[in-house]
C-alpha cells in the first residue's frame, strides 16, 4: 500500500511543478494535491474549499495519505454560537502550537468570511500546560471559564 500511495503522490508532483496556486480540481484531487505538494512547503498551508462537506472529506484523505500531518479544519459556526469563541481561540491556539513547517489548515470558504477572535484574546486565552510546572488552580480555572469553559461538579 505505502508503494502505492508513494507512486501515486509523487505522479501528482510531477503534474504540478512548482505550482503555489492549482484550481480547478475536483473528487479526490484535492487530497492527492495537499498530500503531494506537502514536502516543497515553507510555512503553514490553508486549503480553501467551497463547503463544509469537501473540507472534511479533505481532511480525513490527507491523515491517510500524510499519518502523523497536523492537520485542522475551521469551524463553520453560527455567530451566535456560544461555543464561536471558545471554538476558534482553541483552534488557532492548536494551529500556533503546531510545527510552522509542517501544518495544514482546512477551510471552507464561508468560515473565511467569519470575524476571528482578536490575537489578543487568543493569547489572553490560551493556557500552556508543561510537565513539572506550577500551576495556580484557581487563576487556571478563571482562565478556562473565561474563554467559554464552564466549571462543573460532578
Amino acid at each position: 500500500m505505502t508503494d502505492l500511495r508513494e507512486s501515486l503522490l509523487q505522479s501528482a508532483r510531477r503534474a504540478v511543478g512548482k505550482a503555489r496556486s492549482v484550481g480547478g480540481v475536483s473528487g479526490c484531487g484535492y487530497s492527492l494535491l495537499v498530500a503531494a505538494l506537502r514536502p516543497g512547503w515553507r510555512g503553514q498551508v490553508c486549503v480553501v474549499t467551497p463547503g463544509p462537506e469537501l473540507a472534511e472529506h479533505l481532511m480525513l484523505d490527507v491523515q491517510s495519505l500524510v499519518p502523523g500531518l497536523p492537520a485542522f479544519e475551521a469551524p463553520l459556526l453560527e455567530p451566535a454560537s456560544p461555543d464561536h469563541l471558545s471554538t476558534w481561540i482553541a483552534l488557532l491556539s492548536a494551529l500556533h502550537a503546531a510545527p510552522r513547517e509542517q501544518a495544514v489548515l482546512v477551510t471552507p470558504l464561508a468560515a473565511l468570511l467569519d470575524a476571528l477572535p482578536a490575537p489578543e484574546a487568543i493569547s489572553t486565552a490560551s493556557v500552556v500546560l508543561r510537565p513539572g510546572a506550577t500551576l495556580k488552580l484557581e487563576e487556571f480555572f478563571r482562565r478556562l471559564t473565561d474563554a467559554g469553559y464552564e466549571r462543573v461538579d460532578e
